[in-house]
């Protein structure tokens, strides 16, 4: 909550440079707090994907720059109450791309990290801090979507996917 107050109490100076009382602060956050899950919904391709996973008995999970019990309340208001690992910045106390945190996900997965593979829509805290943390990283690179891909220099030299669907062929799933 911290950081989502510094944002507004940024954005509000930057706009019209002055910053929110306390009261008005609080009431803002009580206003977004109520109205993000209305928005919470996963893109199309995660329920055949996750569907798909299951049927071959392939484990699933994900780690989040978010503490693990709000992340939790995104995954289960978005109808994603089936993703049962789940680790948060504060499980291990390290944000991506420390490599505790992919680990940690490995580890509740039950697999070794150069047996995992991690997905993620950003370039350089997903993908490539997943393979600097010996996980196969993917970055998940969506046309439509406004994930943050790093730097426009550079290339990835891993695997890159549009959509979550391109994963199945890669795993033998058809």
């Amino acid at each position: 909550m911290e950081q989502r107050l510094e944002r507004i109490q940024h954005a509000q100076k930057r706009v019209h440079g002055t910053l929110l009382d306390y009261e008005s602060a609080m009431a803002w956050n009580k206003a977004y707090e109520r109205t993000l899950p209305v928005h919470f919904a996963p893109f199309d391709d995660v329920t055949r994907v996750l569907d798909a996973l299951e049927a071959a008995d392939i484990g699933y999970g994900a780690v989040s720059n978010n503490v693990e019990e709000y992340q939790r309340i995104k995954l289960d208001k978005s109808g994603l109450k089936r993703v049962e690992a789940l680790v948060g910045t504060d499980t291990v106390g390290c944000p991506k791309p420390d490599p505790r945190i992919f680990h940690e996900g490995a580890r509740q997965l039950g697999t070794g990290p150069a047996r995992t593979m991690y997905v993620g829509d950003n370039l350089l805290v997903d993908a490539e801090g997943a393979e600097a943390a010996g996980l196969t990283g993917v970055w998940l690179n969506r046309p439509e979507a406004h994930g943050t891909p790093g730097p426009k220099d550079r290339e990835f030299s891993g695997i890159t996917v549009a959509t979550l669907d391109e994963l199945l062929p890669l795993l033998g799933l058809g």
